[in-house]
């Protein structure tokens, strides 16, 4: 069979999967899809709504859930439920008695505007203006905002281009390598906004009566001068977590695929120049395609729901992203786990074999030797980072090189 056939089929089988999802869901969703792009003033629709077009306007009542996807959405009634809004520019001057999520360039909270629960933004800018009204937490990045609004709880935003570049710096654990997210809820995250790398006239929120905010500052004062001790047993526990997390993984590559485990060790002994260089082309690449990829889900989404066809466009977000969050969770476990056990695992292996051959073909001595062996390198400072990083790239071009060859095999016969 072909290589073109075999697309055209996978295509046809993809397309079919995707029309009959819709259908098996449409007479799921009949009642809740609102045709059309205004809810007019006076109206009431009385279940959830999904409400598409170019200027999208919900003047009436939405009892239950809504989801609005336009260039320009306008919410000047009530919705029961949560919204979630998609569009260019979002305006809120009525009332939302769940939560808020908008990703737009734009979002403005008007005078009369009141979620009841909490407010989540990604955008450019966000304008909250006095008298607006947030009953929860307010969750936002963005380059730049006017925040005036009268906030229950708890203030969580990154302002400016500055701040969110410095966001993303300061969540790297350089030591451990590794990227962990999390916004500052100090409050002085909100009040800082007159630096120069700040974007636009930001003022502060206003925090309501019994508003609180918990930073790290708190937790950090808490505990500013640890014991000796518990420096040292964090160390043991973070280790002994490392090195039994590799043995499971290992463990069960070995059990269940004990022969392609030993394919990718074997390239990565024969050829580790070639590994670590494809290794370097899989990480960069794998990343790189899964965020092109879900830009293009998401863009052709939007056009589904841009042309009135808001259920196939959700249908077609669900497969999309789903298949995404599979595939990047399969890097995820390759790049953080599978690439460091197959070089652990060699270096145990190539160390035993010096004393002892029948112990090197035990697979269990060689994986629990070359991962102590591998966290406690790791532990080190900086050179560790570095030997993590040769690691990850070995292992992932060694998996990539027996997979082309295995392939290549298939090929020639």
């Amino acid at each position: 069979m072909s290589k073109v056939t075999h697309w055209k089929r996978f295509t046809l089988v993809f397309v079919l999967a995707l029309l009959g999802l819709t259908v098996l869901t449409g007479s799921v969703w009949a009642e809740d899809v609102f045709q059309g792009s205004v809810i007019g003033s006076g109206e009431t629709i009385e279940s959830d709504v999904i409400i598409n077009g170019n200027e999208v306007t919900l003047n009436g009542a939405v009892d239950g859930d809504a989801l609005a996807i336009g260039r320009v959405v306008t919410v000047n009634g009530n919705v029961s439920g949560s919204l979630i809004a998609i569009a260019e520019t979002v305006i809120i001057n009525g009332s939302v008695e769940g939560s808020v999520y908008v990703a737009a360039s734009s979002l403005e909270l008007q005078a009369n505007s009141a979620i009841n629960r909490s407010l989540y933004f990604a955008g450019i800018g966000l304008n909250a203006e006095t008298g607006s009204q947030i009953g929860r937490d307010l969750r936002a990045i963005s380059l730049g905002a006017g925040l005036s609004a009268a906030v229950g709880r708890d203030v969580k935003a990154v302002i400016g281009i500055g701040r969110i570049i410095n966001l993303i710096l300061n969540n790297i654990d350089w030591k451990a390598g590794r990227f962990e997210a999390r916004l500052p809820s100090e409050k002085s995250a909100l009040l800082a906004y007159n630096q120069p790398e700040l974007v636009g006239d930001v003022e502060p929120a206003m925090v309501m009566e019994g508003a609180r905010y918990e930073g790290r500052s708190d937790s950090l004062r808490q505990s500013e001068q640890p014991a000796q001790a518990q420096i040292i047993g964090g160390w043991f526990l973070q280790r002994g977590r490392q090195i039994l997390s590799f043995l499971i993984v290992g463990g069960l590559i070995i059990w269940l695929i004990p022969g392609l485990f030993a394919q990718w060790a074997a390239q990565a002994q024969n050829r580790p120049l070639a590994s670590a260089g494809y290794g370097l082309v899989v990480f960069v690449m794998g990343n790189a395609g899964v965020f092109v990829a879900g830009a293009i889900v998401g863009a052709v989404g939007l056009f589904l729901a841009y042309i009135y066809l808001g259920k196939l466009a959700l249908v077609f977000w669900g497969v999309g992203f789903s298949g995404l969050l599979f595939a990047f969770s399969v890097l995820i476990a390759f790049v953080s786990y599978i690439s460091k056990v197959i070089v652990a695992y060699l270096m145990g292996e190539l160390i035993l074999r010096r004393f002892s051959s029948r112990a090197a073909e035990r697979k269990l001595w060689p994986l629990l030797l070359g991962v102590i062996i591998y966290a406690l390198l790791r532990a080190i400072p900086v050179l560790g980072w570095v030997i993590g990083l040769i690691v990850t790239l070995l292992g992932l071009g060694a998996v990539w090189m027996a997979y082309s060859s295995k392939k290549q095999a298939t090929v020639n016969v």
